[in-house]
């Protein structure tokens, strides 16, 4: 079984906590929904003519609070879990920028804004499992939608 929390159980962030910039950010959402055509053209919105993401504190920590729950959910899973949920839901392939936000994210991390990984973990090779990834995108895609489209944070 795969632990997601849902509601209000997502971590919020302070200001000085964010460690995503706004062009990260925007790569976590094309992760977590990239086959969500509604959320992606809300992103899109939010997109210049000039290509610059313009991205608020709402949006980013959001976005930093999907990360965290991906890369704690996925650990949670242990080895096993892993392998059979990788087989049962698939296995996306994050891109080469989601990889070394990940390798970055998880060195600045704090250790205390996860319940199942570890430092180790995060320092040699972050990853967020593809049903974690499928899990996580079904539970708040009203919630992403309802943020980038209508600046609603909605119950996260």
């Amino acid at each position: 079984m795969i632990e997601i929390a849902v509601g209000n159980q997502l971590l919020h962030f302070s200001e000085d906590e964010i460690l995503l910039t706004e062009e990260q950010a925007k790569v976590v959402y094309e992760f977590f929904f990239s086959n969500n055509t509604r959320i992606m053209t809300a992103l899109k919105n939010k997109t210049s003519a000039e290509g610059k993401i313009a991205l608020d504190f709402m949006h980013i920590e959001f976005a930093q609070a999907l990360l965290v729950e991906g890369l704690d959910a996925s650990y949670s899973m242990g080895f096993v879990a892993s392998l059979l949920g990788s087989l049962v839901g698939g296995k996306k392939v994050p891109s080469l920028q989601l990889k070394a936000i990940l390798q970055r994210f998880g060195k600045k991390a704090g250790d205390h804004w996860f319940k199942h990984a570890s430092a180790d973990d995060l320092w040699d090779d972050p990853e967020i499992h593809g049903i974690v990834q499928t899990e996580i995108a079904r539970h708040f895609r009203e919630v992403a939608f309802n943020l980038l489209a209508n600046n609603a944070p909605t119950g996260y």
